[in-house]
């Protein structure tokens, strides 16, 4: 509260939907309540991190810096080779009509691979509309390539509409404190 701007300082790989979407919107609608916001990335800016960072007005890397990384991922180990040299066999149980639960003990079926699937489609998509929306008013276009879940730094990612502009935190605060 009295906060005249807020500057993001962000060196983050990312992490898990669980929560960013919150943080993001919480963010995204700062500048809305008068609160100027800008984003400086020194080290990195990936993923769920990238998403919360392109909420702010601006965003600012230094050269070194990598962003982006715009997609959703789910991972699991297969064990089951482990776990059967060492003689232990994994069952399960849902109750009846649970046929999408699957506890990553065992190999999901089609069925629960296809709900999955949908579920890391939306995310994803979720993802992308977040960024084009808080990257709409920059003054460099988001180039397509951004959405196939790379990572740029530097030039790259400006020429690439992932940022602003190549600079510091300090550049993010004077940036800021001239806005206000």
């Amino acid at each position: 509260q009295g906060a005249r701007a807020i500057a993001f300082q962000v060196d983050s790989p990312g992490g898990t939907v669980a929560g960013n979407k919150e943080t993001a919107r919480i963010i995204a609608n700062l500048p809305k309540q008068g609160i100027p916001t800008a984003s400086a990335v020194n080290g990195l800016a990936c993923s769920a991190a990238y998403k919360i960072s392109s909420g702010t007005e601006v965003i600012f890397a230094t050269e070194s810096s990598e962003v982006g990384n715009i997609g959703t991922i789910m991972t699991w180990a297969d064990c089951d080779e482990f776990w059967r040299e060492q003689g232990v066999e994994f069952k399960a149980l849902t109750n009846q009509g649970a046929d999408l639960k699957s506890t990553f003990h065992l190999e999901p079926n089609s069925t629960q691979l296809a709900f999955l699937q949908q579920r890391i489609d939306s995310a994803g998509d979720e993802f992308r509309q977040f960024v084009v929306e808080g990257r709409k008013n920059s003054e460099v276009e988001l180039d397509p390539e951004v959405f196939r879940a790379g990572w740029y730094s530097g030039q790259s990612a400006l020429n690439l509409g992932l940022i602003d502009s190549v600079g510091t935190l300090e550049d993010a605060k004077t940036f800021l404190l001239e806005g206000v």
